[in-house]
């Protein structure tokens, strides 16, 4: 039950995470394109802004690491109950993703929309530390979800927007490499810090450097 459910979060995941949103033309939007000839390797707060969305996406990818052994050794929550959680994800995102995306993108910029997205995150994973079980949990995947609605299509947006139109490919691909990354050291770093210091430790410390990006995105939105 619980490969299930990890397989129905990935496909609708899939399914509804493909379309970056892209503004009219004629709004007004603080992200200045690069210089035709520039590479993303020397377009230094574009390169910020990859690090922080690894950082991001370390964060954010605890959900298919630590996050179950949590629920298990924790909450003793069976295989049955953890599959249901992570389906329960993947139709939030499912259904709400399409929604919550077209209202982003015609109230608020993109950047903003990382910014709120990432403190999601942060408070999602804090949340763990509280008493609570089955309406804690879901509330707290909730707000996940919302998390990776809001930061992630609109990390493709910033990125696209960054580059000029013979750049589009470095610029993409710079931003799938901080996704790359992140799928190799969350596990990592995850595990370990759960094993070493347990998940306490763990679900501060990944609230507390969620909160640190939301910052980290501000501060170079205002500059990219």
């Amino acid at each position: 039950m619980r490969r299930c459910g990890a397989r129905l979060f990935l496909y609708f995941r899939r399914r509804s995470g493909d379309d970056v949103p892209v503004k009219d033309e004629k709004e007004e939007s603080n992200i200045q394109a690069a210089a035709p000839s520039r590479s993303p390797w020397k377009d230094f707060y574009f390169l910020i802004f990859s690090v922080l969305c690894c950082l991001y996406n370390i964060c954010f990818f605890q959900l298919l690491n630590t996050l179950p052994l949590f629920y298990r050794e924790v909450h003793h929550l069976n295989e049955s109950d953890i599959g249901l959680i992570l389906a329960y994800s993947g139709l939030v995102v499912f259904s709400l993703e399409m929604l919550i995306v077209h209202i982003a993108d015609r109230r608020m910029s993109a950047v903003s929309a990382i910014v709120l997205g990432t403190v999601a995150c942060g408070a999602s994973y804090s949340m763990l530390l509280l008493p609570g079980k089955f309406l804690l949990l879901y509330t707290a995947m909730f707000l996940l979800c919302i998390s990776e609605i809001l930061a992630m299509p609109f990390m493709g947006t910033v990125t696209m927007r960054r580059a000029s139109q013979g750049t589009q490919g470095a610029y993409m691909g710079m931003n799938a490499l901080s996704f790359s990354l992140a799928h190799v050291l969350s596990p990592l770093i995850g595990t370990r810090v759960a094993d070493g210091l347990g998940f306490t430790s763990l679900w501060a410390a990944t609230g507390t450097v969620a909160i640190l990006t939301a910052l980290g995105f501000w501060f170079v939105g205002r500059r990219i």
